[in-house]
């Protein structure tokens, strides 16, 4: 039988010893110290992801100091599998990346600022961001100049290598995604051709990370296939704790 304990950040009873957390999504282990302060609060409408941090990040702001989320909330519950990553076997854990609904969805484009958020364990680190401006399409990645490639929004500091059979290797991708945003402001996603399926968004209002090409029954489409994303929607790229999460807010 699996060993249990109290999870140590949330409370949470009966939570499997290295594995995440089914509530909170925090890892579980022996004579963790409690997370339950004022710097790291839990939001009502964000569980926390999977990600371990490296190091305190002195610029985290809470999740609730950030305005609340809006969106269609019009997709439904599905769980996915992992996304398959440059030939890493880490994957992602449905549970620990479960979030809440959030409050008064609604949907439609906006000229309003909007920006990129990152999210780690619950709180939103404001550092860790990139706005997406009217008219904008920008590359999401890791720059590697050996292969000239320099996305517009470079994750590489915000990376991190995670053991796998192959090694120890980023699970971002040099040429992750595409975000645009056209001139009525409406937002899309689309994956880098070599990786379609790896990126991944939770729709405001839903619990579920899913592929992009799964929303494309139930959401506006453009010719590359991306999907439009509104106010409130959560991206996720990368695997295990290797994973990157960010939510599209208003500024």
């Amino acid at each position: 039988m699996a060993d249990l304990i109290t999870c140590p950040t949330c409370g949470t009873p009966d939570q499997e010893i290295g594995k995440y957390c089914e509530h909170c999504g925090s890892k579980v282990e022996r004579g963790a110290a409690t997370a339950a302060t004022a710097d790291a609060v839990q939001p009502d409408a964000v569980q926390p992801d999977a990600v371990q941090p490296d190091a305190v990040q002195p610029d985290a702001v809470p999740a609730d100091a950030v305005p609340a989320a809006t969106g269609n909330g019009s997709a439904p519950d599905v769980a996915v599998p992992a996304p398959s990553g440059n030939g890493a076997s880490a994957s992602v854990d449905a549970a620990a990346t479960t979030v809440a609904p959030a409050s008064a969805p609604t949907s439609g484009p906006t000229t309003d600022a909007l920006r990129f958020i990152r999210l780690e364990n619950g709180v939103f680190i404001k550092e860790q961001a990139f706005d997406v401006p009217v008219g904008s399409r920008l590359l999401v990645g890791r720059a590697d100049p050996t292969s000239g490639i320099f996305p517009e929004v470079d994750l590489t500091m915000w990376s991190k290598r995670v053991p796998t059979p192959e090694g120890s290797l980023y699970t971002v991708h040099r040429k992750q995604c595409y975000i645009s945003r056209d001139d009525a402001g409406q937002v899309w996603i689309v994956d880098h051709t070599d990786y379609v399926g790896d990126t991944m968004v939770s729709p405001v209002g839903t619990s579920q990370f899913r592929p992009i090409p799964s929303l494309a029954g139930e959401r506006p489409t453009d010719p590359e296939g991306g999907v439009a994303l509104d106010v409130g929607d959560r991206i996720l790229m990368g695997q295990g704790e290797g994973m990157l999460i960010f939510q599209l807010m208003r500024l």
